[in-house]
Parts: structure tokens; C-alpha cells; sequence
């Protein structure tokens, strides 16, 4: 009996025994059309790229040289045990085919 009449009384302060009121306008029809995004044709000056080298992976910086072709270093992980890891520098050559 405590417990249904602590229950009716949660009910009662959190206001869910009463009708709650809808609203009648939507914000979506109130608001501004979303703006339309912008394409830069210029490319930036590093590409930070997901690098993959015989099992090993880990993250790369290139340049571009040409539209694809892309020279840059690559720092690489692979795991040898459950328990270690070994790391490695790479100088790599990225292209697109």
C-alpha cells in the first residue's frame, strides 16, 4: 500500500496525470532553408590519408605532385604477439588507378 501511494504521488508531481498540450506549428516550417554548401575547387596542400603496408596499418601525409600522384610518409603499426606491437616509418608513393 506505500508503494502504490508513493506511486500515485510521483504521478501526480510529475504532471503526467494531466492531458499534455500539442502543438499546433512545426518549427521546420518556421525556419530558414538550410544554405547551400560551397565547393572549393583548389585542393589543400596535404592529404592525411589511411595507410595500409603488408598487414601493418596506420595514418600517412602526402603531397600531391599531380592529379594522381602523391608523395608523402607514413607512420604504420602492425601487432608481432597478442602483447607487442612493432612501429614503422615508410616513405610512400600514393597513386589512384
Amino acid at each position: 500500500m506505500l508503494f502504490g501511494s508513493a506511486v500515485v504521488v510521483a504521478m501526480l508531481l510529475t504532471g503526467s496525470a494531466s492531458k499534455p498540450e500539442r502543438s499546433t506549428t512545426h518549427l521546420w516550417l518556421e525556419s530558414e532553408p538550410r544554405p547551400t554548401r560551397v565547393e572549393d575547387p583548389r585542393k589543400p596542400p596535404i592529404d592525411l590519408k589511411s595507410v595500409k603496408v603488408m598487414g601493418a596499418s596506420g595514418v600517412g601525409a602526402f603531397i600531391p605532385v599531380a592529379p594522381d600522384i602523391g608523395i608523402g610518409v607514413a607512420w604504420t603499426t602492425f601487432r608481432l604477439t597478442p602483447t607487442h606491437r612493432a612501429a614503422q616509418l615508410v616513405l610512400a608513393l600514393r597513386f589512384r588507378f
